[in-house]
């Protein structure tokens, strides 16, 4: 049985009457152990998978540098940094060999490769065996609908080449989970950076 947090169990659930987007109750039974849980019913062929992701805003409300270092001690406002982010991620992927993660934004990414160049070869490494895929090819998330063609260009060309050069990653998909509006030129421009 997999221990709490620490590896992946699919369990196939026969469903009688099955009524996408209901809600039912179950047991899965191991080792004279019966685990109540509850499932919702999916459409048929469907298999999801959740990987582990995080999203910093640097620039938006505080400066780039707040997001890599603690900057409000204070424990009802403390939240961890992108650096301890990246590490724990790492960490995890060097424990548990299915471990698997996404990294995106280059604001963090940059600063945390200048500054830790003990996790270089691993962070490689992880990208070369598939275990972490690198998202979004831009610099970071621009808010396309309030700056030029230009700026968004020159961010797919910072952010795909720092991806691609120094990372050894080739970015494949495009997002912006966190703007506020996006220019309908954008899905062009980014087929054209790749």
């Amino acid at each position: 049985m997999a221990r709490p947090g620490h590896g992946v169990v699919e369990i196939p659930v026969a469903v009688d009457e099955p009524v996408v987007g209901r809600r039912r109750a179950a047991r899965a039974h191991a080792a004279g152990v019966a685990v109540p849980f509850t499932f919702t019913v999916a459409e048929p062929g469907w298999t999801v998978f959740m990987i582990s992701h995080f999203h910093y805003d640097p620039v938006w409300w505080n400066t780039q540098g707040a997001y890599t270092s603690v900057w409000q001690p204070d424990p009802p406002s403390r939240c961890r940094n992108g650096f301890e982010l990246v590490r724990a991620h790492l960490e995890m992927a060097r424990r548990e060999p299915e471990y698997k993660f996404v990294l995106a934004e280059v604001d963090y990414l940059k600063p945390y490769w200048d500054t830790h160049p003990e996790d270089r070869a691993d962070l490689r490494r992880l990208i070369a065996d598939g275990r972490v895929e690198v998202m979004g090819g831009t610099y970071n998330e621009p808010n396309t609908n309030l700056t030029s063609a230009e700026t968004t260009i020159r961010n797919f060309v910072h952010g795909s080449g720092f991806q691609r050069d120094v990372l050894g990653a080739a970015p494949a998909t495009a997002w912006q989970l966190d703007v506020f509006g996006h220019d309908p030129q954008f899905p062009g421009m980014a087929a054209d950076a790749g």
